[in-house]
């Protein structure tokens, strides 16, 4: 039952982000969907899982929606995926993994 719940969740996700594009993106939560939306179509459904939970934050015009680097105590540096939504109208300006 929970895999087809998720499979129902998916395309309404899809679809609120699709009504976005082109509208202000006013707080966190709706970075958030388009972020991560956005990730998912670049690396993967199961890849971006694993970066959970994901935060957002605003600064200079762009929301920024971060992924959490997996706990490894042997890495100095840790990668995670980043997107880049423009709080003007919705648009992903940029998908990457920060190394």
């Amino acid at each position: 039952m929970l895999n087809q719940t998720a499979i129902l969740v998916i395309p309404m996700l899809v679809a609120q982000v699709q009504q976005q594009q082109g509208n202000p993106v006013t707080d966190g939560e709706v970075a958030l969907r388009i972020g991560t939306q956005a990730m998912v179509s670049k690396f993967g459904k199961q890849t971006i899982a694993s970066f959970a939970p994901y935060r957002s934050f605003y600064e200079q015009g762009v929301w920024h929606v971060r992924g959490t680097p997996p706990k490894q105590s042997n890495q100095r540096r840790q990668s995670y995926p980043e997107a880049l939504i423009s709080a003007t109208d919705g648009r992903v300006i940029k998908v990457y993994i920060v190394q």
